[in-house]
């Protein structure tokens, strides 16, 4: 769940200077005082034994919820000699508010068994050995993990098993989550200032060093462009009389609106 207004980009007294000023962009525009928050549950499977003897559906029980306090901000401010482009790398922080235990165990589906095992079939020659390991290692259909293994990441010795023996890969470095915060940065960024057209504030040029991808069919598909995602939606450039799009990174695709 997420919980709480997005963020817009400031207007200053005079619009053309939205952007503009470094000072005014450092004082009101890198970090954002907007409340938001993120939410979090987990089902905890409470007859995994019975389900693995096939004498049981699934029974689930909730457990949280787990509140996160999001708060954003901007680094590496950047501008043109003519001020009208400005780079930046976006910061998000997480910030657990206490509540429920983070190393509670859970019982939860163990997706990283169940994705070596799909990956085998393509290579079968490699399954006796997995089987065999993961019979002594106690890798299965479920597995026993925390919140904070779930919310911070953690190296699935499956998949561990997978890259070492199948792809060759050299042993992660061992991870182990602490601590109530999360951090997540994107590539640099470079948007439209509205410096000589005030209909750009705010759109992309460049994502991570690019102006398009090349994933699409076509060209209009693999450009970099629109709002950024769900960060602001200034009113001079959202306007009822005519479309726009919002850069949706995951998918690689400014999506119109």
């Amino acid at each position: 769940e997420y919980m709480g207004a997005r963020s817009y980009l400031p207007l200053a007294p005079d619009p053309r200077s939205l952007l503009l000023s470094p000072d005014f962009a450092l004082a009101n525009w890198n970090s954002s005082n907007a409340p938001k928050t993120l939410r979090f549950h987990f089902w905890n499977i409470t007859n995994s034994d019975q389900i693995l003897l096939n004498q049981a559906v699934p029974a689930l029980r909730s457990f949280g919820p787990f509140l996160f306090e999001v708060s954003h901000r901007n680094a590496n401010l950047t501008w043109t000699s003519n001020r009208t482009l400005l780079t930046y790398v976006h910061h998000t922080q997480y910030t657990y508010v206490p509540g429920p235990d983070l190393s509670t165990p859970l019982t939860t589906l163990n997706l990283g068994f169940l994705s070596a095992i799909q990956h085998l079939q393509t290579t079968p020659e490699h399954r006796p050995a997995f089987l065999e390991w993961a019979r002594t290692a106690h890798q299965g259909l479920f597995a026993q993990l925390t919140p904070r293994q779930l919310l911070w990441g953690f190296p699935n010795p499956c998949g561990v098993w997978l890259n070492r023996h199948v792809h060759g890969a050299k042993e992660p470095t061992e991870f182990v989550p602490t601590g109530t915060h999360l951090q997540a940065s994107t590539q640099p960024t470079t948007i439209h200032t509205g410096v000589g057209d005030l209909d750009t504030i705010d759109t992309l040029v460049e994502w991570g060093g690019r102006s398009s991808h090349s994933c699409w069919g076509s060209g209009e598909a693999n450009a970099i462009t629109g709002l950024r995602e769900g960060m602001s939606f200034p009113p001079l450039a959202v306007q009822a009389s005519r479309p726009f799009s919002i850069y949706h990174p995951p998918l690689k695709r400014a999506l119109p609106f």
